[in-house]
C-alpha cells in the first residue's frame, strides 16, 4: 500500500484541494449485472448509489469479503476515490454515457461523462470521484458515490484503486499531526529491505551506502529504513544514517523548530529522564506530548535536520562554522542551545553514540 501527498483538482471540502492519496490493491465495489450478484442495469436517467467501502459488498455485486479503506481503523473518512468504472451493455443498450458523482450532490448535466459507449460496446475509464459536494464541511459518513446513465440503459462495474483523505490533520497510524506535518509517534527503529530488524551498523556512518537507490558498490549497498513502532529504538545512528533512513521511507528529519513543536506539552516527570537504562519507546505511557508523540523528553537525544551556527553554544573560536543539533535525552527544557540540546561539531555528524536516536516527519 502506497501513500502519496498530492495536489489534485478534486474540490471536496473546506480543507482545500491538498489531499493524501493512498493506493490499494484493486477491489470490486459493484457490478450491476444480475449474473454477478447485482440488481440490474441502470435505466435511462436513473441514478444509483454505491458504497465505496465495506465489509461485505456482495449486495451490490461487489467483493463479498469487502473493500476496507486504509484509514478506517483511525476513523478518518475518505473524501474521494480513484476508481476504474466500466460500462457494460445489455442486449438492448444503444449509445450513451454514464457519469459518476458525489452521492449527496446534484445530478450532473448530460454533457458530463465518465465513460462513453457505443451500442454493444464495453468501455472503461479510470476516474477520480468526489464523495461530497464542493464546499461541504464534512463528507457523508456512508461512504457512497452515485452513477447515472444517459441516453441508454447500461450495466456498470466499479473497481476502487485508491482513496483520498484530507491532508490537514490526517496522518498514518504510526504518526501524529503537528500543524501541517506528520511526525513519527515513536523514536525510530530500523529495518532492512526485507523488513527485518537491523542497526545503523548495517551501512557506513557517512551514509554513502545507506540509501535505497544507492549505486555504491564498495561496500555492497545496505539500505536502512526507519519505522515508527513501540519497542526498542535504534541507537547510535549518525546524522547521515538517520537522514537517509527517513528518506528511504519518503520522510525526512525534522527541523529543530518542528521537533520542539512536536515535543510541546511533554511532562519530564513522566519520562525516562533520570539517566540509566534505555527504555523501549512508548514504554513510558504518560511521556507523551500534546500532539501524541512519545519520548520527546528522555530516553535518547534525537537528531534534527538543522545545522546551527557554532556560536549558539558559546564557542566563538571553534574552527567549525556549524553544528548538527538534536534534542531530548535527559533534558526537560527546550530551546536553550547547549543546555537541553545535543550539539556536535559539523564533522561530528558522522559520529555515533548509544545515546543518539531520531524520528522522522513528513
Amino acid at each position: 500500500m502506497a501513500t502519496l501527498l498530492v495536489s489534485t483538482s478534486i474540490t471536496t471540502q473546506a480543507q482545500g484541494d491538498n489531499l493524501i492519496y493512498v493506493a490499494v490493491d484493486p477491489c470490486r465495489l459493484a457490478d450491476t449485472r444480475p449474473t454477478e450478484g447485482g440488481t440490474g442495469a441502470l435505466s435511462v436517467g436513473s441514478s444509483r448509489n454505491f458504497s465505496v467501502y465495506g465489509a461485505d459488498l456482495s449486495g451490490q455485486g461487489g467483493d463479498a469479503s469487502g473493500c476496507l479503506h486504509p484509514r478506517e481503523a483511525s476513523g478518518v473518512e475518505p473524501v474521494a476515490i480513484s476508481a476504474y468504472v466500466v460500462a457494460v451493455p445489455t442486449a438492448s443498450s444503444g449509445p450513451g454515457h454514464i457519469t459518476a458523482y458525489a452521492s449527496d450532490g446534484a445530478i450532473p448535466g448530460n454533457a458530463l461523462a465518465t465513460v462513453n459507449f457505443e451500442a454493444g460496446q464495453v468501455n472503461g475509464n479510470t476516474t477520480n470521484v468526489p464523495l461530497c459536494i464542493p464546499g461541504a464541511t464534512a463528507c457523508p459518513l456512508d461512504g457512497q458515490m452515485a452513477v447515472i446513465a444517459f441516453s441508454s440503459e447500461q450495466n456498470v462495474v466499479i473497481d476502487v484503486q485508491g482513496y483520498y483523505y484530507p491532508a490537514t490533520g490526517t496522518c498514518p497510524d504510526d504518526m501524529v499531526p503537528v500543524g501541517s506535518l506528520c511526525v513519527d509517534k515513536y523514536e525510530a527503529s530500523l529495518v532492512d529491505a526485507n523488513g527485518t530488524a537491523t542497526t545503523s551498523a548495517a551501512c557506513l556512518a557517512d551514509g554513502s551506502n545507506c540509501a535505497d537507490d544507492s549505486d555504491a558498490t564498495t561496500p555492497v549497498n545496505s539500505p536502512i529504513f526507519a519505522q515508527s513502532v513501540a519497542g526498542p529504538p535504534a541507537t547510535a545512528p549518525s546524522w547521515f544514517q538517520a537522514a537517509i533512513a527517513c528518506a528511504n521511507v519518503g520522510k525526512r528529519l525534522p527541523s529543530s523548530a518542528e521537533w520542539q513543536m512536536a515535543a510541546a506539552g511533554t511532562v519530564a516527570a513522566n519520562c525516562n529522564a533520570a539517566g540509566g537504562a534505555l527504555a523501549n519507546t512508548g514504554a513510558f505511557t504518560d511521556c507523551v506530548s500534546t500532539a501524541g508523540a512519545f519520548d520527546m523528553v528522555g530516553n535518547l537525544w534525537e537528531w534534527t535536520a538543522d545545522l546551527t551556527p557554532d556560536v549558539a553554544k558559546g564557542n566563538t573560536t571553534s574552527a567549525n562554522s556549524s553544528i548538527a543539533a538534536g534534542f531530548g535525552e535527559s533534558h526537560a527544557n527546550l530551546g536553550t542551545p547547549g543546555t537541553d540540546s545535543m550539539f556536535l561539531p559539523n564533522s561530528g555528524a558522522i559520529a555515533t553514540n548509544n545515546l543518539f536516536g531520531f524520528r522522522c516527519v513528513r
